[in-house]
């Protein structure tokens, strides 16, 4: 015979606590992740339009930096937007 157990809690928000000993520096920390995302979304960008564009860089070495840099621009937007809103708004909960 099994037993269910009918106490079961699901979680579904955690609260982020990384930059609350510091609130003075929430603009500081706001506009270094903010012009370090944007460097890195550029740069990325740069690299994707020049080896999609180039036929001289057709090879399989730059079709892997391509994937790596698609892969780069798809990981820091599901992190970093979050983590600027976060500072920004002084609410660090996310789902």
């Amino acid at each position: 015979m099994m037993l269910l157990s009918l106490n079961q809690t699901g979680v579904t928000e955690f609260v982020l606590e990384g930059f609350s000993e510091h609130p003075g520096l929430r603009l500081f920390l706001t506009g270094c992740f903010l012009t370090l995302y944007m460097m890195a979304l550029m740069g990325n960008i740069v690299i994707i339009a020049l080896v999609t564009s180039s036929t001289g860089l057709h090879n399989p070495m730059y079709f892997f930096l391509c994937n790596l840099a698609t892969t780069d621009i798809v990981c820091t937007s599901s992190v970093i937007p979050k983590a600027l809103i976060g500072l920004v708004s002084e609410e660090n909960i996310i789902t």
